[in-house]
Formats: C-alpha cells, structure tokens, sequence
C-alpha cells in the first residue's frame, strides 16, 4: 500500500528525527525511500551544498539498510532537492510521482515560534495521500514505532478508511490494533426546580445501551481484520470531547500511533477538528488518511 515514502527534510535535527520511521516502514513493506528538500529564494545561492547535504544522507540511510538486511529488506533511496516553497514543491511531486505516504514533524521544517504547525500545515491541507504528522515530542530514541495502534472510528463508512492503511502498518509489524469509538454522554432535560442544573440527569441505561450497540458494530470490523491474520481489539468510551477521549484512550493502551481519516484538506482546520486538536495536543504520530 506504501510503496512510494516521501520525507521532506530541512537540514535540522528535529525534520531527521522522522527518519526513523520511514526506514521501519521502507524496509518492512519494501517501499521506496524518497528524501526532499526544496529550496526557497534565500538558500538559492547555497543549493548545491543542500544538495550534498541530502544525498549524503540518503547515502546514510541506503547504508543503513543494507547492514540490517537480515531484517528485512533493502529499499532504494532517493535523493530530491528542488526550488521553490515547501509546500507547492511537495504537492507537486507528490502529484506527479505517485507518492503513497508523507512523513513529517509537526513544528519542524523552519516553522517560526509564533506558528509552531504552519508549514506542516500547509503541506498538510494541499496533498491527498496520507500523512503521518509526527509532534517533537513523540520523537525519542529506542521509542517503539508500531506496537500499539489506536483507530478512532464514528461509524461512517468515511472513517472506516483508516482501516486499510492500520492493517497494513499492522501487518508489516505485527502490531495489536485497536479499533476505538466514543459515545456521548445521554442525559434527560429536567423541569426548572431540578436541582442537577441545565445539565440534566446523567441517562445511565441509554448510554450503556448505546456503548453495547456501538461495541457491536466494532466487533463486525474486528472480526473481519481478525480473518486476516491481524490482532484487533475494541473500546468504546462514554464522553464529550472527542480528542480528549482518544489521547485519554492512547495513553492506557500504551498505543504509539493513531490511524484516522479525516475530511479536511485544502480548507483550513476548523477549531472543532479533532484531528488538529489531537496534533496540538497529543504527543503520538496521527497516520491521517483523506476521506474520498
């Protein structure tokens, strides 16, 4: 499914820490390793020391692979430096060379203090295929990288097109998948005396009917993952807030990434997104699929 990895790099260590990734996944599924770095008007005049800069990198990573054949296999590695923004470069190379997955750091890549995510966002919203936004922070040495994965599901057939990409990533891995939903908290209206406030009574019977109906429809899908040789477990949550719930969930499960499909694209982020919010918050790389 991931044939074709793209990873944009700057020169800076926080942009290389993604590398990490790419190799497990490259050398896993046998994917062809892309690295990119595009050069804006104020480092024209320094391209060609860019440029050594990334093929000797990629120099690294291809050296890297073959004294670990034994672990799987030895992709080809790409060197690729361009002029132009970062963002307009990426989707165009991503357009016209059917690239199947970008990796990136969110708040690397020479965002500025004051927008932390505006780069990864803006090659986020103008790409379609899937993105991996990996935050500073989830970046550590000897982490692992897919053990545990976290799908949040809200029973649209949209949001099941994270499954494919988590079954891949799982299967190359071996990795336990979760397949994760949240349902709202029910409560009745009350008259004006009632003392509980405008909130209402909490509807425990409705709520605990609701997380049995919803567990239902996750076992359906974990079951047909399970017939394809994957290990896949549900969990159904009673909440408000979609991100909280699932970062809350991440957390006791141990997972270290989160699959999700996501309608958002070229139009900015709105402050209800869960996606956003969980790359602003959460500390765990989002696989971010677009819904078609």
């Amino acid at each position: 499914m991931f044939n074709k990895i793209l990873l944009p790099l700057d020169g800076s260590d926080m942009a290389e820490s993604v590398i990490p990734y790419g190799e497990a996944l490259a050398r896993r599924l046998g994917s062809e390793l892309v690295l990119i770095h595009a050069c804006d008007e104020s480092h024209n005049l320094n391209h060609t020391m860019h440029r050594l800069y990334l093929e000797k990198r990629a120099e690294l990573v291809a050296e890297g692979f073959l004294s670990s054949a034994g672990e799987g296999q030895s992709p080809c590695v790409t060197a690729v430096t361009q002029f132009g923004e970062l963002a307009p470069v990426i989707h165009d190379y991503v357009e016209q060379n059917g690239i199947d997955l970008v990796i990136m750091v969110s708040g690397g890549l020479n965002a500025s203090a004051a927008r932390p995510n505006s780069v990864a966002d803006d090659v986020f919203r103008v790409i379609g295929c899937p993105s991996m936004l990996v935050p500073p922070r989830a970046v550590a040495p000897g982490k692992p990288l897919f053990s545990q994965i976290l799908v949040p599901l809200d029973g649209t057939p949209g949001s099941e097109q994270a499954l494919a990409p988590a079954a891949a990533l799982a299967a190359a891995s071996d990795a336990v998948i979760t397949l994760f939903s949240m349902v709202k908290e029910l409560v009745h209206s009350e008259p004006e005396s009632d003392l509980v406030g405008d909130r209402g009574l909490y509807d425990i019977k409705g709520s605990l009917a609701a997380q049995e109906k919803t567990g239902e429809y996750l076992e359906t899908l974990a079951w047909k993952m399970r017939d394809q040789g994957l290990d896949v477990d549900t969990r159904v949550d009673v909440g408000s807030d979609g991100a909280k719930l699932i970062s809350a969930a991440a957390r006791v499960l141990a997972a270290d990434m989160v699959v999700m499909a996501t309608t958002s694209r070229v139009s900015t982020w709105g402050v209800k997104s869960v996606t956003h919010k969980l790359l602003l918050a959460g500390d765990l790389p989002l696989l971010i699929v677009r819904q078609e």
